[in-house]
């Protein structure tokens, strides 16, 4: 369980599927692309 932190001046950024809009949903490319783009969550 993770404890809530939302603030908002810091959203986190989720990368959903990884970077859906630019690689293959749900593959590793997708996912790699998406950490490098600095989502906080995948």
């Amino acid at each position: 369980m993770v404890r809530s932190t939302h603030d908002q001046q810091n959203p986190l950024r989720i990368g959903h599927r990884g970077a859906a809009g630019y690689a293959p949903e749900n593959t590793l490319g997708a996912l790699e692309l998406a950490i490098t783009l600095g989502v906080d969550m995948v």
